[in-house]
Protein backbone atom coordinates (compact mmCIF):
# COMPACT_ATOMS: atom_id res chain seq x y z
CA UNK A 1 0.00 0.00 0.00
CA UNK A 2 1.33 3.44 -0.82
CA UNK A 3 0.72 6.18 1.35
CA UNK A 4 -2.10 9.13 0.04
CA UNK A 5 -0.02 12.16 -0.23
CA UNK A 6 -0.67 15.03 -1.85
CA UNK A 7 2.42 17.16 -3.47
CA UNK A 8 2.55 19.84 -0.61
CA UNK A 9 2.89 16.68 1.42
CA UNK A 10 6.23 15.24 -0.25
CA UNK A 11 9.61 15.59 1.57
CA UNK A 12 11.84 18.19 1.17
CA UNK A 13 15.55 17.59 0.48
CA UNK A 14 15.93 18.86 4.12
CA UNK A 15 13.40 16.30 5.09
CA UNK A 16 15.13 13.24 3.23
CA UNK A 17 18.60 14.49 4.42
CA UNK A 18 17.10 14.67 7.99
CA UNK A 19 15.62 11.17 7.69
CA UNK A 20 18.43 9.26 6.49
CA UNK A 21 21.15 11.17 8.74
CA UNK A 22 18.53 9.92 11.54
CA UNK A 23 18.36 6.57 10.48
CA UNK A 24 22.40 5.74 9.69
CA UNK A 25 22.60 6.80 13.77
CA UNK A 26 20.32 4.52 14.48
CA UNK A 27 21.29 1.70 11.97
CA UNK A 28 25.38 2.22 13.09
CA UNK A 29 24.57 1.55 16.79
CA UNK A 30 23.40 -2.02 16.03
CA UNK A 31 19.01 -1.25 15.77
CA UNK A 32 17.34 -2.63 13.53
CA UNK A 33 15.70 -1.54 10.79
CA UNK A 34 11.66 -1.80 12.08
CA UNK A 35 12.87 -0.43 16.07
CA UNK A 36 14.63 2.39 14.08
CA UNK A 37 11.71 3.51 12.36
CA UNK A 38 9.27 3.12 15.04
CA UNK A 39 12.03 5.55 17.32
CA UNK A 40 11.48 7.70 14.60
CA UNK A 41 7.95 7.46 13.74
CA UNK A 42 7.39 8.15 17.64
CA UNK A 43 10.18 11.42 17.95
CA UNK A 44 9.07 13.55 15.18
CA UNK A 45 5.74 15.98 14.88
CA UNK A 46 5.68 15.55 11.11
CA UNK A 47 2.71 14.22 10.25
CA UNK A 48 3.61 13.05 6.76
CA UNK A 49 7.31 11.76 8.31
CA UNK A 50 5.23 10.28 10.91
CA UNK A 51 2.74 8.15 8.13
CA UNK A 52 6.20 6.82 6.11
CA UNK A 53 7.64 5.95 9.17
CA UNK A 54 4.61 4.01 9.86
CA UNK A 55 4.10 2.71 6.82
CA UNK A 56 7.69 1.23 6.43
CA UNK A 57 7.46 -0.57 9.72
CA UNK A 58 4.36 -2.27 8.79
CA UNK A 59 6.34 -3.31 4.84
CA UNK A 60 9.89 -4.07 6.96
CA UNK A 61 7.98 -6.83 9.41
CA UNK A 62 5.73 -8.24 6.44
CA UNK A 63 9.44 -9.03 4.82
CA UNK A 64 9.58 -6.32 2.61
CA UNK A 65 13.40 -4.78 2.17
CA UNK A 66 14.36 -1.35 3.27
CA UNK A 67 14.15 -0.25 -0.86
CA UNK A 68 10.24 -1.99 -1.32
CA UNK A 69 9.35 -0.26 2.25
CA UNK A 70 10.57 3.08 0.95
CA UNK A 71 8.87 2.52 -2.27
CA UNK A 72 5.65 1.67 -0.41
CA UNK A 73 5.39 5.19 1.14
CA UNK A 74 5.35 6.96 -2.29
CA UNK A 75 6.84 9.98 -0.69
CA UNK A 76 10.99 9.40 -1.36
CA UNK A 77 12.30 10.17 -5.06
CA UNK A 78 12.38 7.27 -7.42
CA UNK A 79 16.17 7.79 -7.50
CA UNK A 80 16.64 7.38 -3.83
CA UNK A 81 14.24 3.84 -4.19
CA UNK A 82 16.90 2.67 -6.98
CA UNK A 83 20.22 3.46 -4.98
CA UNK A 84 18.58 1.43 -2.05
CA UNK A 85 18.66 -0.86 -4.31
CA UNK A 86 21.58 -1.17 -5.82
CA UNK A 87 23.14 -0.30 -2.63
CA UNK A 88 21.26 -3.35 -0.88
CA UNK A 89 22.55 -5.90 -3.74
CA UNK A 90 26.44 -4.49 -3.64
CA UNK A 91 26.09 -4.99 0.53
CA UNK A 92 26.63 -1.57 1.29
CA UNK A 93 23.65 -0.02 2.34
CA UNK A 94 25.13 1.75 5.24
CA UNK A 95 27.43 3.82 3.16
CA UNK A 96 24.72 4.66 1.29
CA UNK A 97 21.79 5.53 3.88
CA UNK A 98 24.81 8.31 5.24
CA UNK A 99 25.75 9.16 1.27
CA UNK A 100 22.32 9.81 0.89
CA UNK A 101 21.76 12.52 3.67
CA UNK A 102 24.71 14.01 2.50
CA UNK A 103 23.85 14.47 -1.06
CA UNK A 104 20.23 15.89 -0.07
CA UNK A 105 21.85 17.99 2.77
CA UNK A 106 23.73 19.67 -0.35
CA UNK A 107 20.79 20.19 -2.64
CA UNK A 108 18.93 21.67 0.64
CA UNK A 109 22.27 23.86 1.04
CA UNK A 110 22.34 25.46 -2.27
CA UNK A 111 18.07 26.22 -2.12
CA UNK A 112 19.43 28.04 0.87
CA UNK A 113 22.13 29.70 -0.57
CA UNK A 114 20.27 31.01 -3.39
CA UNK A 115 17.12 32.21 -1.13
CA UNK A 116 19.68 34.37 1.02
CA UNK A 117 20.64 35.64 -1.80
CA UNK A 118 17.73 36.99 -3.38
CA UNK A 119 16.28 38.17 0.01
CA UNK A 120 18.73 41.90 0.02
CA UNK A 121 17.20 42.59 -3.42
CA UNK A 122 13.54 41.52 -3.10
CA UNK A 123 13.74 43.77 0.04
CA UNK A 124 15.78 46.81 -1.54
CA UNK A 125 12.66 46.12 -4.34
CA UNK A 126 10.08 46.62 -1.41
CA UNK A 127 11.68 49.94 0.54
CA UNK A 128 11.89 51.29 -3.74
CA UNK A 129 8.51 51.09 -4.03
CA UNK A 130 7.46 52.36 -0.95
CA UNK A 131 9.55 55.57 -1.28
CA UNK A 132 8.70 56.18 -4.14
CA UNK A 133 4.20 55.81 -3.71
CA UNK A 134 5.13 58.29 -1.06
CA UNK A 135 7.22 60.90 -3.02
CA UNK A 136 4.24 60.30 -5.64
CA UNK A 137 1.32 60.32 -3.50
CA UNK A 138 1.77 62.89 -0.78
CA UNK A 139 5.01 64.58 -1.70
CA UNK A 140 4.58 66.06 -5.60
CA UNK A 141 0.71 66.98 -4.25
CA UNK A 142 2.48 68.94 -1.21
CA UNK A 143 4.89 70.69 -3.21
CA UNK A 144 2.35 71.22 -6.17
CA UNK A 145 -0.03 73.15 -3.45
CA UNK A 146 3.25 75.43 -2.96
CA UNK A 147 3.82 76.48 -6.33
CA UNK A 148 -0.53 77.15 -6.76
CA UNK A 149 0.13 79.58 -3.55
CA UNK A 150 3.21 81.11 -4.80
CA UNK A 151 1.84 81.68 -8.42
CA UNK A 152 4.84 79.84 -9.94
CA UNK A 153 4.95 77.71 -12.93
CA UNK A 154 5.00 74.07 -11.92
CA UNK A 155 6.88 71.26 -13.12
CA UNK A 156 5.86 68.84 -15.18
CA UNK A 157 5.75 65.89 -13.05
CA UNK A 158 3.99 67.66 -9.97
CA UNK A 159 1.09 68.97 -12.74
CA UNK A 160 0.82 65.96 -14.02
CA UNK A 161 0.36 64.19 -10.43
CA UNK A 162 -1.67 66.80 -9.11
CA UNK A 163 -4.07 67.82 -11.95
CA UNK A 164 -4.74 64.15 -12.76
CA UNK A 165 -5.76 61.45 -10.28
CA UNK A 166 -5.90 58.95 -13.61
CA UNK A 167 -2.27 59.61 -14.29
CA UNK A 168 -1.12 59.38 -10.95
CA UNK A 169 -3.00 55.49 -10.53
CA UNK A 170 -1.72 54.55 -13.71
CA UNK A 171 2.23 55.71 -12.46
CA UNK A 172 1.84 53.50 -9.30
CA UNK A 173 0.62 50.72 -11.18
CA UNK A 174 3.29 51.14 -14.07
CA UNK A 175 5.86 50.94 -11.21
CA UNK A 176 4.11 48.01 -9.65
CA UNK A 177 4.23 46.23 -12.69
CA UNK A 178 8.54 47.30 -13.39
CA UNK A 179 9.09 46.12 -9.66
CA UNK A 180 6.98 43.34 -10.09
CA UNK A 181 8.85 41.74 -13.16
CA UNK A 182 12.03 42.85 -11.68
CA UNK A 183 11.29 40.67 -8.66
CA UNK A 184 9.87 37.64 -11.15
CA UNK A 185 13.44 37.82 -12.85
CA UNK A 186 15.22 37.27 -9.54
CA UNK A 187 12.73 34.67 -8.11
CA UNK A 188 12.65 32.86 -11.69
CA UNK A 189 16.33 32.98 -11.71
CA UNK A 190 16.80 31.60 -8.30
CA UNK A 191 14.18 28.40 -9.24
CA UNK A 192 16.51 28.02 -12.58
CA UNK A 193 19.57 27.28 -9.86
CA UNK A 194 17.85 24.93 -7.77
CA UNK A 195 15.15 23.13 -10.15
CA UNK A 196 15.90 19.90 -11.31
CA UNK A 197 14.17 19.90 -14.78
CA UNK A 198 15.44 21.92 -17.69
CA UNK A 199 14.39 25.52 -18.55
CA UNK A 200 13.73 27.44 -21.52
CA UNK A 201 12.89 30.72 -20.30
CA UNK A 202 14.89 34.02 -21.07
CA UNK A 203 16.63 34.07 -17.39
CA UNK A 204 18.25 30.41 -18.41
CA UNK A 205 20.01 32.15 -21.14
CA UNK A 206 21.01 35.33 -19.02
CA UNK A 207 25.35 34.14 -18.77
CA UNK A 208 25.76 34.48 -15.05
CA UNK A 209 22.36 32.44 -13.85
CA UNK A 210 23.59 29.66 -16.79
CA UNK A 211 26.73 29.23 -15.81
CA UNK A 212 25.78 28.97 -12.08
CA UNK A 213 23.00 26.57 -12.96
CA UNK A 214 25.68 24.70 -14.87
CA UNK A 215 28.10 24.37 -12.18
CA UNK A 216 25.05 23.16 -9.49
CA UNK A 217 24.46 20.80 -12.54
CA UNK A 218 27.96 19.01 -12.55
CA UNK A 219 28.37 19.34 -8.89
CA UNK A 220 25.05 17.21 -8.39
CA UNK A 221 26.30 14.64 -11.08
CA UNK A 222 29.89 14.21 -9.13
CA UNK A 223 28.45 13.83 -5.78
CA UNK A 224 25.50 11.07 -7.07
CA UNK A 225 28.71 9.38 -8.66
CA UNK A 226 30.23 9.47 -5.68
CA UNK A 227 27.78 7.70 -3.97
CA UNK A 228 27.05 5.56 -5.85
CA UNK A 229 30.74 4.48 -6.71
CA UNK A 230 31.40 4.24 -2.98
CA UNK A 231 28.26 1.64 -2.60
CA UNK A 232 30.23 -0.45 -4.97
CA UNK A 233 28.59 -0.02 -8.15
CA UNK A 234 30.36 -0.10 -11.25
CA UNK A 235 30.66 2.61 -13.39
CA UNK A 236 27.68 1.58 -16.03
CA UNK A 237 25.39 0.87 -13.67
CA UNK A 238 25.75 4.13 -11.81
CA UNK A 239 25.63 5.86 -15.48
CA UNK A 240 22.97 3.86 -16.31
CA UNK A 241 20.83 4.98 -12.71
CA UNK A 242 21.91 8.25 -13.58
CA UNK A 243 20.47 8.17 -17.15
CA UNK A 244 16.99 6.33 -16.02
CA UNK A 245 16.50 7.80 -12.58
CA UNK A 246 17.72 11.30 -12.01
CA UNK A 247 15.82 14.17 -11.29
CA UNK A 248 17.87 15.81 -13.79
CA UNK A 249 16.99 16.34 -17.17
CA UNK A 250 20.40 17.93 -17.76
CA UNK A 251 22.45 14.83 -15.71
CA UNK A 252 19.82 12.51 -17.31
CA UNK A 253 21.39 13.49 -21.22
CA UNK A 254 25.06 13.98 -19.97
CA UNK A 255 24.86 10.33 -18.22
CA UNK A 256 23.69 9.03 -21.36
CA UNK A 257 25.84 10.47 -23.41
CA UNK A 258 28.99 9.41 -20.86
CA UNK A 259 27.66 6.18 -21.27
CA UNK A 260 27.79 5.70 -25.04
CA UNK A 261 31.24 6.97 -24.88
CA UNK A 262 32.02 4.55 -22.47
CA UNK A 263 31.01 1.03 -24.00
CA UNK A 264 33.27 2.68 -27.04
CA UNK A 265 36.14 2.28 -24.81
CA UNK A 266 36.70 5.56 -23.11
CA UNK A 267 37.67 5.71 -19.62
CA UNK A 268 35.36 7.63 -17.54
CA UNK A 269 37.60 10.49 -17.43
CA UNK A 270 37.77 11.03 -21.74
CA UNK A 271 34.22 10.73 -21.90
CA UNK A 272 33.21 12.64 -19.14
CA UNK A 273 35.81 15.31 -20.49
CA UNK A 274 34.56 14.42 -24.56
CA UNK A 275 30.95 15.26 -23.45
CA UNK A 276 32.29 19.17 -21.37
CA UNK A 277 30.47 17.79 -18.11
CA UNK A 278 33.25 19.19 -16.18
CA UNK A 279 35.36 22.13 -16.54
CA UNK A 280 38.87 23.22 -15.70
CA UNK A 281 41.62 21.05 -14.52
CA UNK A 282 38.35 18.38 -13.30
CA UNK A 283 38.73 16.18 -15.81
CA UNK A 284 42.26 15.60 -15.12
CA UNK A 285 41.75 15.02 -11.49
CA UNK A 286 38.97 11.92 -12.19
CA UNK A 287 41.94 10.51 -14.54
CA UNK A 288 44.45 10.34 -12.17
CA UNK A 289 41.52 8.96 -9.34
CA UNK A 290 40.33 6.57 -11.90
CA UNK A 291 44.55 5.47 -11.83
CA UNK A 292 44.68 5.35 -8.41
CA UNK A 293 41.41 3.48 -8.08
CA UNK A 294 40.22 6.01 -5.83
CA UNK A 295 37.31 7.44 -8.50
CA UNK A 296 34.48 8.02 -5.60
CA UNK A 297 36.59 10.00 -3.65
CA UNK A 298 37.94 12.15 -6.49
CA UNK A 299 34.45 12.82 -7.37
CA UNK A 300 33.89 13.68 -4.03
CA UNK A 301 36.74 16.41 -3.86
CA UNK A 302 35.66 17.43 -7.16
CA UNK A 303 31.62 18.05 -6.09
CA UNK A 304 33.35 20.24 -3.11
CA UNK A 305 35.07 22.35 -5.30
CA UNK A 306 31.86 23.25 -7.70
CA UNK A 307 29.95 24.04 -3.80
CA UNK A 308 32.26 26.33 -3.31
CA UNK A 309 32.34 27.80 -6.59
CA UNK A 310 28.60 27.89 -6.94
CA UNK A 311 28.51 30.04 -3.44
CA UNK A 312 31.29 32.19 -4.79
CA UNK A 313 29.59 32.85 -7.70
CA UNK A 314 26.60 33.50 -6.07
CA UNK A 315 28.46 36.16 -3.51
CA UNK A 316 29.84 38.02 -6.83
CA UNK A 317 25.80 38.34 -8.17
CA UNK A 318 24.71 39.86 -5.11
CA UNK A 319 27.88 42.57 -4.57
CA UNK A 320 26.78 43.29 -8.26
CA UNK A 321 23.45 43.51 -7.93
CA UNK A 322 23.28 45.85 -4.24
CA UNK A 323 25.31 48.40 -5.74
CA UNK A 324 22.75 48.36 -8.87
CA UNK A 325 20.10 48.87 -6.76
CA UNK A 326 21.05 51.57 -4.98
CA UNK A 327 22.19 53.43 -7.68
CA UNK A 328 18.94 53.26 -9.29
CA UNK A 329 16.98 54.13 -6.56
CA UNK A 330 19.01 57.07 -5.61
CA UNK A 331 18.99 58.11 -9.36
CA UNK A 332 15.00 58.13 -9.30
CA UNK A 333 14.50 59.63 -6.23
CA UNK A 334 17.33 62.29 -6.74
CA UNK A 335 16.26 63.25 -10.39
CA UNK A 336 12.42 63.85 -9.37
CA UNK A 337 13.77 66.05 -5.83
CA UNK A 338 15.87 68.06 -8.48
CA UNK A 339 13.03 68.58 -10.79
CA UNK A 340 11.48 70.44 -8.03
CA UNK A 341 13.90 71.84 -5.75
CA UNK A 342 15.78 74.10 -8.30
CA UNK A 343 12.24 75.47 -9.90
CA UNK A 344 11.40 76.41 -5.87
CA UNK A 345 14.79 77.56 -5.56
CA UNK A 346 13.83 80.20 -8.37
CA UNK A 347 10.71 81.14 -6.77
CA UNK A 348 12.03 81.65 -3.65
CA UNK A 349 15.09 83.57 -4.64
CA UNK A 350 12.95 85.58 -7.06
CA UNK A 351 10.60 87.10 -3.65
Amino acid sequence: MILNTKKSDTLSPLDISLFFKELSLLLGSGISLSEAFYIMANNTKNDVRQQMCTQMITSIDSGCTLPEAAQSTGVLPPHVIQVLTLAQTSGKLDETISGLALYYERMDSLGKSVRNTMTFPLIMLAVMFGVLSVLIIKVLPLFGAVFTETGARMPLIVRLVTESKTFEIGLIMALILILGLVAAAFISGGRIITTSEGSSGFMSRFPVISKIRQKAQAGSFAYAMALLLSGGITTEEALQLECDMSESLWIREKSSEILTEIRKGETLSSAISKCSVFDGYYPALLAAGEKSGESDKVMNIISDRYSEEINDKINSLLGFVEPILVITMTLIVGSILLSIMVPLMNVMASI
